[in-house]
């Protein structure tokens, strides 16, 4: 009985670490908001990319044509991560790996911490 006990536990351990994964907790998880310079008016979608240590996070934006230029982005690997950026003519929902942008933005270097909301600026070039 004893070792049905502690086999059990150790399978509930071994569930909740597998359940945890790479994603992080919530309170390991940053935010930042993302602005543009040099806007594209001619866009559709935007494409945001976070790449950290251990995890690459990508986030779509449809663009419309009241030129929004900040995007705020939550759920982010927190430490040193690279911003990059790429605008696209066509909808989001078009874009797929094989598609080429008509934008990209100069990667930027931050360091994102939970609970402090980073602010980043990207400079979109042709």
């Amino acid at each position: 009985m004893r070792f049905a006990r502690s086999r059990a536990s150790a399978v509930a351990a071994a569930l909740l670490c597998a359940c945890a994964g790479p994603e992080g907790t919530a309170t390991d998880l940053a935010e930042a908001s993302v602005s543009l310079t040099q806007a594209p008016s001619d866009a559709s979608c935007l494409s945001i990319a976070v790449i950290g240590a251990e995890r690459t996070l990508e986030r779509h934006f449809d663009l419309t044509a009241s030129g929004r230029t900040v995007f705020a982005l939550d759920g982010l690997p927190s430490g040193e991560v690279i911003f990059t950026a790429r605008a696209y003519g066509s909808v989001c929902s078009a874009v797929t790996a094989a598609s080429a942008h008509t934008w990209y933005g100069i990667p930027v270097r931050a360091t994102l911490v939970p609970g402090q909301p980073a602010n980043v600026t990207i400079a979109m070039h042709r």
